[in-house]
């Protein structure tokens, strides 16, 4: 089971550093780590440990979603949290949203997720999709 994981990790620090466009040489001196252990990890003939993982998406700019799944497929828990935009956590930044989307007013405006899912709309987005959809009401 743990060549499982340890071989998931370095397909996706592969991915990664390809997309990257980094050569292991190129991520070793940014990282300040070895080339060979590089290799190693990403042949999987080596274990990450969690800072190595951290260390090693911070040079590749990896999103923070796509590090818990480095993490989580180098065997650690995941420790960035994911919150919905109704959560009390993120009240401030959904009011900011709300008042960025007041001040366009009447140009409509919208949020969107990232998989293209409206969240939050102005008043101007919601005469327009009415204008375009003929409904009364959104």
């Amino acid at each position: 089971m743990a060549a499982v994981t340890d071989s998931s990790f370095g397909q996706l620090l592969k991915q990664w550093r390809s997309q990257r466009n980094f050569s292991q040489l190129d991520l070793s001196l940014t990282s300040n780590v070895s080339q060979r252990h590089i290799s190693f990890i990403e042949s999987g003939r080596s274990n990450p440990s969690r800072d190595m993982v951290l260390t090693l998406s911070a040079v590749l700019d990896i999103p923070l979603r796509q590090q818990n799944k480095m993490l989580t497929a180098a065997g650690f828990a995941p420790i960035y949290s994911e919150f919905d935009l109704s959560d009390p956590e993120v009240a401030p930044i959904r009011r900011a949203l709300e008042f960025t989307l007041r001040q366009q007013e009447p140009y409509p405006a919208l949020v969107m997720d990232r998989y293209w899912n409206q969240i939050v709309m102005n008043k101007g987005a919601e005469s327009l999709i009415r204008w375009l959809t003929g409904e009364k009401e959104l």
